[in-house]
């Protein structure tokens, strides 16, 4: 059962189409804003991390990223554009452990932005019917974050973005065929998500809470099913 989840939200992950439509665009002869309906989660990240988006298949680096106005700057010169995408977030799944030790040697543009379904997965699996599985499932969207960074700019930097690919994500599971929700979602807002431990009697630091890593991150309980779907 825990394989057929974790499958079907991987597969749902690496192929979500994260592409928004050009509506403006304009240069000053260095640099190009686009206008787009939705900028997902882009960010603006100093080297040596720097992200890039597509214009129209083409890869561009992002220097500044308007989450109100829907608007980004690249590196470069873009005279025409139709189509701007967003790459897709890392996926990973696992015990909190297990998973820790398998990022933990990895640099930040290779695990983040990432989507981490925690193990173990626990539901049902209905007799008669034509669900396969039916359940809550605890998901968390997560970005890094700079040492330096303002309690301002963990919420404007980073969880506004993740909040954008999180309303996408739920758009789609409220309308996909095989992979649904069932119910509300409840959602956890959590800054320094990575790095937080848990505390136990007289204020004594117990355990990690997640992993060692400089992350935000959007919390989610889903409840979902999957149907038997071709």
């Amino acid at each position: 059962m825990s394989t057929l989840v974790k499958d079907r939200i991987k597969e749902f992950i690496e192929n979500m189409d994260l592409s928004s439509r050009v509506l403006e665009i304009s240069n000053d002869g260095t640099n190009t804003t686009i206008t787009v309906q939705n900028v997902f989660n882009a960010r603006a990240i100093p080297e040596p991390f720097q992200r890039s988006v597509l214009i129209d298949n083409t890869e561009y680096t992002v220097l500044s990223v308007d989450y109100v106005n829907n608007t980004v700057t690249v590196s470069g010169v873009v005279l025409e554009a139709s189509v701007y995408t967003v790459p897709n977030p890392f996926f990973f799944c696992g015990t909190l452990v297990s998973t820790g030790n398998e990022i933990a040697c990895l640099n930040p543009n290779d695990k983040c932005p990432m989507v981490y379904l925690n193990e173990p997965i626990n539901g049902e699996r209905p007799i008669n019917s034509d669900l396969s599985f039916t359940g809550n499932i605890r998901l968390a969207f997560a970005d890094y974050y700079s040492d330096d960074f303002t309690r301002d700019e963990h919420w404007t930097e980073i969880m506004k973005p993740l909040e954008n690919l999180t309303d996408y994500i739920f758009e789609q599971w409220e309308n996909e065929g095989c992979l649904s929700l069932t119910a509300s979602v409840r959602v956890n807002n959590v800054p320094k998500w990575g790095t937080l431990v848990s505390v136990g009697n007289k204020g004594k630091k117990t355990s990690k809470k997640t992993f060692n890593e400089r992350l935000d991150a959007i919390e989610w309980v889903a409840p979902l099913r999957f149907c038997k779907c071709d």
